[in-house]
């Protein structure tokens, strides 16, 4: 079961013209409280890996 406090996190390239157009459609679509999207260059991403 989900826990309703915590969000899927969905690490993509942030340089990837094609990755960031698919996350700019999804955060017009999709509810906010759901992912939080992380660029693959990002330190927090660097961090997880």
């Amino acid at each position: 079961m989900r826990d309703h406090n915590t969000k899927d996190i969905i690490i993509f390239d942030g340089e990837c013209n094609l990755c960031n157009g698919v996350v700019g459609g999804l955060l017009k679509f999709v509810p906010e409280d759901l992912f939080q999207f992380v660029a693959l260059q990002s330190s927090f991403s660097q961090d997880m890996l």
